[in-house]
């Protein structure tokens, strides 16, 4: 049985179980499974972009698996008092004008002014770093920063994702 381990090591090992194994949360990541094992052990420190992607794999909050702070999961799971998010794959779609985030199918369109947000900080971003980017890079860049978005709200958070984000390309 494998051994119990409190803060991060803990929450890591949740959200591993979430997506069913260590090898999905390393696949989330973009690491080895073997980094995994050392994350959860606490062996090794994670770098702040692959726990990200993990979190928006999983729909857990990037607050929680960093500090243990607030609900696990990003939505409100329906019969629950528990936050949840929906299962890997779906989207959560925030409504016009930036209002909580609903459950409705990945095909329905972003909030707009979200999406204008979340350009104009990518913008902001590459401009102090004098980066242009490739559009299919920009896109991708987009897409995961809205993501981030819809499931982080404090514009703080967003920043440095945003940060962190063009810094690794």
């Amino acid at each position: 049985m494998e051994e119990r381990l409190d803060g991060f090591g803990a929450r890591l090992i949740d959200v591993c179980r979430l997506l069913g194994s260590k090898r999905a949360a390393a696949d989330a990541m973009g690491v080895s499974e073997d980094m995994v094992y050392r994350y959860c052990k606490g062996d090794s420190k994670p770098p702040f972009l692959p726990m990200v992607l993990l979190c928006m794999r999983a729909g857990v909050r990037p607050e929680w698996l960093a500090v243990g702070e607030g609900p696990m999961r990003t939505a409100a799971a329906p019969g629950s008092d528990a936050a949840d998010a929906p299962p890997a794959g779906e989207v959560l779609v925030a409504a016009p004008g930036g209002a909580a985030p609903e459950e409705t199918p990945a095909t329905q369109f972003p909030d707009p002014q979200l999406l204008s947000d979340v350009i104009e900080t990518l913008e902001e971003i590459l401009a102090q770093y004098g980066l242009a980017l490739p559009h299919d890079v920009k896109g991708r860049a987009i897409y995961l920063l809205y993501q981030f978005a819809l499931a982080s709200p404090s514009r703080p958070y967003r920043l440095r994702f945003a940060r962190d984000l063009v810094a690794s390309l």
